[in-house]
């Protein structure tokens, strides 16, 4: 990673590097196991950071279509740091956190509660059954698949 930013700084190549910080390692939360600041690695190959505290994907993407503008008139490279929360387990039921917090966070912080009062009602019915169907679909073949009964 460090050369990526060694390179790119140097070569003042036009590349955004995104970083989504979920705030937890597998069962460690980032505070307990990142020494310094995530900025301060971009900043030392003299890398503008943008950093969002959001999950509001509307945010994001005006945000995301500033820098790229920025990258491309500058032909510079720029970092964007996204502070987020992950909502489940890494893996397996490993997550440390109470039940309680997981619900708090998801209701403050979830990308689809944040950004469906802004979507026609009508439209949002449309959206999910289409997410369902398609979700359906895929599980349905997963099913189906004869190499996964031998797995």
């Amino acid at each position: 990673v460090y050369e990526s930013l060694n390179m790119a700084s140097l070569w003042d190549a036009p590349v955004l590097f995104v970083v989504e910080n979920n705030r937890i390692a597998q069962t460690t939360p980032t505070e307990l196991s990142i020494a310094g600041k995530i900025p301060s690695r971009f900043e030392a190959f003299d890398i503008t950071t943008t950093e969002l505290e959001t999950s509001d994907v509307e945010e994001i993407s005006s945000a995301s279509d500033r820098i790229i503008s920025e990258i491309r008139r500058t032909n510079k490279p720029q970092a964007l740091i996204i502070h987020t929360y992950r909502f489940g387990p890494h893996s397996k039921g490993d997550d440390t956190r109470s039940q309680e917090k997981v619900e708090q966070l998801k209701q403050e912080h979830d990308p689809l509660s944040i950004l469906a009062p802004s979507i026609d009602p009508d439209q949002l019915k449309n959206i999910t059954a289409e997410v369902e169907e398609e979700i359906n679909k895929a599980f349905d073949l997963a099913i189906s698949d004869p190499f996964g009964e031998t797995i």
